[in-house]
Order: structure tokens, then C-alpha cells, then sequence
């Protein structure tokens, strides 16, 4: 037996061990309510979470379609500037080498590459100045010492945060 029910027939039971049914009848009657009043009240609050969720999943949903404009509004921007970014390097007289803190080519205009008659496909992007150097020696447009050169290009970089180069017709490189 339920210990509910237990409950209530101990209630609906008198001195005598006699069981009154009609109390024993409202007092089940009062327990089916109250369990009805929760079961609503639940119910009720269960809808209102359900529509907090739904108007903030609304309220991000916009967000997200603002934030993914402006997003796209953004990149187009920047698609703009790269290409008058690239445009300037590659229209300038002077060879340009742009690189990271950890000596990893960024950026190099087409200038360079025909300077000093380079590929390419070896100086570009991700490629190490030891790398560009020593490409340089292969193409016979450098012939020195590759450590020595490389320390007085970064030393001369620390120092002014730039290096010109001026090749031997006169053509000058910035690093």
C-alpha cells in the first residue's frame, strides 16, 4: 500500500479502529487537488520558462544576424584595403620584405623578387629570411657570408626597426 494512502486512512480512522469513509473520501478528494494545483503550477511555470527561452533565443538570434552583418561589412572593408594595400607594394620602385618576430616572410612585392631574379614560389609567405638568403646565393644575386649578412640586416633592423639595401644599380630594397 501507498504510504499516501496509508496516511490517509490512519487520518480517516477513529478511536475505535473504524475507517470514516466520507472522511477518508475527502481527504483522498483534497490530495488529488492539491496534486492537481502543483501539477498547473508547474505546468504554468514551465510555459513561462519555455517563453523566456524563446524570447531570448529570438533576442540572440538577432544579434547574431547584426553581428554577422556588421561581420560581413567588416571583411568587405578589409577585402578593399587589401587590395590597395597589394596595389601600392606591387606598384612601388623599391623591393619590399615584410617580417614577422620570428623571421617569417609576411609580405613581399613582385619589385624584389625581379631584383634580385628570385622565384616566386620559394620567397613568399612563411618563408624564413635564412631561406630568402640563401636563395639569393643559389641565384647568384648574393655572394657573401649568409650569417654575417643576416646578423648585420638584423642588427641594422633593431636599431632603426627598418633596413634600405641599395643594389648595385642603384636600386634600393627595404627589409
Amino acid at each position: 500500500m501507498h504510504r499516501l494512502v496509508a496516511k490517509q486512512i490512519a487520518k480517516a480512522t477513529d478511536a475505535a479502529g473504524a475507517v470514516d469513509m466520507s472522511k477518508l473520501v475527502a481527504l483522498v478528494g483534497g490530495a488529488y487537488d492539491e496534486f492537481d494545483r502543483d501539477r498547473r503550477r508547474t505546468d504554468r511555470s514551465m510555459s513561462l520558462m519555455i517563453e523566456e527561452i524563446d524570447a531570448i533565443n529570438r533576442n540572440l538570434e538577432q544579434l547574431v544576424a547584426k553581428r554577422t552583418s556588421e561581420l560581413r561589412s567588416r571583411e568587405g572593408d578589409l577585402q578593399a584595403q587589401n587590395v590597395r594595400f597589394d596595389t601600392a607594394i606591387n606598384n612601388m620602385r623599391q623591393g619590399l620584405l615584410l617580417f614577422d618576430s620570428s623571421q617569417q616572410l609576411v609580405v613581399c612585392n613582385q619589385r624584389y623578387i625581379e631584383m634580385y631574379g628570385l622565384s616566386a614560389a620559394i620567397v613568399k609567405p612563411g618563408c624564413s629570411f635564412r631561406e630568402i638568403i640563401a636563395h639569393r646565393k643559389a641565384t647568384g644575386s648574393f655572394a657573401g657570408d649568409e650569417d654575417e649578412y643576416r646578423a648585420r640586416i638584423l642588427q641594422n633592423i633593431r636599431l632603426r626597426n627598418s633596413m634600405i639595401v641599395e643594389t648595385r644599380d642603384g636600386v634600393r630594397s627595404r627589409s
